[in-house]
């Protein structure tokens, strides 16, 4: 039968049992669980950088284990020059991204050496891994008016489900922006807000670190509903980052930029330096960790905000 949970504070009924344990398909995660098939949990950071030729990009993967990112696997390499068969060999990429869409796949999008076009391909979550790779297709972007070409594209997912893109354009000085509502139904995201470039010249606001222009700018939502924005240097060898907190419409109270790693460069080893990235990106993806809550069932910490939850 139905099992009345914390009705004294919202009066929900819910439709199925109280939850002690998270198994396969029994349609929920509960806070604590290690995710199952039920429960898709964004418990692992990629780090993704792309070389000056365009041609190689490193990657590596941090798991979050409820205060930070930790266990970072080693760096592997991956060669670009026929990434996608359509186009044949000799190809090269500006900038790399990843996210994760409310219906659990990832989209992986790069942008090619002229800054022109994004191509972009979407993946599903089997459990272990990312599989079932669609074909890449070029990315309708719309660019904002009198611009053609651009330096890095970069895509995130807010907790209320919009998707927000950015484009830094050609010389490194300007990010333009925009937002997406996603629609459930045929899982796409519309109703596109027109691109905007709030803050001007980059290089002349105040919030942002001082040292010319930029190669890339990323976003990257962290387990903790916490967003990171990271900005690459002009010599692609420093990588400035702030973050700020989500107050259930947008985010806010950020801190101030900081330069964590100097070099990143020395980060991958074995690598020649003196050596520069175009891109850097970190995106938030599936993996081994701790659920943060309940996805499809009953949660008793909060039947209110559960799709099972009634009345």
């Amino acid at each position: 039968g139905n099992l009345l949970l914390n009705g004294s504070s919202c009066g929900a009924e819910c439709a199925y049992p109280n939850i002690v344990g998270c198994v396969d398909a029994d349609g929920c995660c509960p806070a604590g669980c290690v995710a199952d098939s039920d429960c898709v949990v964004l418990s692992r950071i990629k780090q993704s950088v792309i070389t000056d030729s365009g041609q190689e990009a490193w990657a590596r993967n941090g798991f979050w284990d409820g205060t930070g990112y930790k266990n970072w696997t080693s760096w592997t390499g991956q060669g670009l020059t026929q990434l996608i068969s359509t186009l044949g060999a000799g190809q090269a990429y500006r900038s790399v991204d990843y996210v994760v869409l409310p219906d659990n796949r990832v989209q992986h999008s790069v942008l090619q050496m002229d800054g022109k076009k994004v191509w972009t391909r979407h993946g599903s979550w089997d459990g272990n891994a990312y599989s079932s790779w669609t074909p890449y297709v070029e990315l309708a972007l719309n660019p904002p008016a009198g611009f053609t070409e651009f330096r890095s594209f970069d895509q995130v997912v807010f907790p209320d489900t919009r998707l927000k893109q950015t484009l830094v354009t050609w010389d490194g000085k300007t990010a333009y922006y925009r937002y997406a509502d996603w629609d459930a139904g045929t899982k796409t995201y519309g109703n596109w807000d027109a691109w905007d470039n709030q803050y001007g010249d980059l290089t002349n606001t105040a919030s942002y670190p001082a040292g010319g222009s930029f190669r890339s700018f990323n976003h990257v939502m962290l387990a903790n509903n916490r967003i990171k924005q990271a900005l690459l240097s002009e010599d692609g060898h420093l990588v400035w980052h702030r973050y700020g907190d989500w107050d259930g419409t947008k985010f806010g109270n950020w801190m101030a930029w900081t330069d964590q790693w100097g070099d990143v460069t020395n980060l991958i080893p074995g690598k020649p330096i003196p050596q520069a990235f175009l891109s850097w990106d970190e995106g938030a993806l599936a993996g081994a960790g701790v659920a943060s809550g309940c996805q499809n069932g009953c949660d008793d910490s909060d039947p209110c905000t559960d799709d099972a939850c009634v009345g």
